[in-house]
């Protein structure tokens, strides 16, 4: 359990932020493990109880942690998972397969489908708690599909996240993929602060991805210096089997 404390960038003079990996609680917005606290300006000296960051702070507090992950990668390591709750393209994309027929309606022809095994099935599946049947609201849109794939009890944070998700897979597909009802707003819609959400979550991703390619490259050189000293070790043990009298004999 670890607790890291770092500046805000918007509220230096008010705030200070913590990534706490020992704080619990179901009613976060945002992620459990976020914390600010009041400051009053004295540098991040907590004079204050902390809270769980709300959504409306969301972007200066993942801005903030951004700066503070580039200098600490024990930090990078404990936030990582926090900040990549979206959806694979895969599970997108069977999601939005999963569209109602009016042949749905017949008792014998009634479908199922899995998002847990990305799998269908038809009525054989009706007791199989692992799927459940297509009902009428399944109809390939993002709203359908963010639904489908939203887990239970999201904070906000996560419903951002996969929604997010299947904007950008929506927005690759050749065919136009409606936004139906339903689908999540966040910002009252505001563009301005929607986008910086995106960015600034885009640079927390980007900076965990740069530590794990990093330590992926540590591991390559690593295991290449092992090679070396292991070539090293085969010489030796060769010279060393060959012995003064071969040595002799040779000459």
């Amino acid at each position: 359990m670890s607790i890291f404390k770092f500046a805000s960038l918007a509220h230096p003079e008010k705030y200070g932020y913590a990534l706490d990996t020992s704080a619990w609680g179901s009613s976060s917005e945002t992620h459990s493990y976020y914390r600010q606290f009041e400051t009053y300006g004295d540098g991040l000296i907590q004079h204050s109880g902390d809270w769980s960051v709300t959504f409306d702070f969301l972007t200066d507090y993942l801005a903030s942690l951004a700066v503070a992950m580039m200098a600490n990668d024990e930090l990078v390591e404990a936030a990582d998972y926090s900040f990549r709750r979206g959806a694979s393209a895969e599970l997108i994309a069977f999601a939005a397969g999963v569209v109602w027929r009016e042949s749905d309606k017949q008792y014998d022809k009634r479908r199922y489908f899995s998002t847990q095994l990305s799998k269908m099935g038809a009525r054989a599946k009706q007791y199989d708690k692992r799927f459940a049947e297509i009902q009428d609201w399944h109809d390939g849109s993002r709203s359908s599909i963010f639904r489908l794939i939203c887990p239970e009890y999201p904070t906000r944070f996560e419903q951002y996240q996969i929604a997010l998700s299947v904007e950008n897979w929506a927005e690759l597909q050749a065919k136009y993929i409606p936004t139906g009802e339903r689908f999540p707003v966040f910002f009252d819609g505001d563009y301005q602060k929607l986008y910086s959400l995106k960015c600034v979550l885009q640079c927390c991703r980007h900076i965990a991805e740069a530590h794990e390619r990093k330590q992926w490259a540590q591991g390559s050189i690593d295991n290449y210096k092992a090679g070396l000293e292991r070539a090293a070790l085969r010489l030796l043990a060769e010279a060393t089997a060959t012995g003064p009298a071969d040595s002799e004999a040779a000459s």
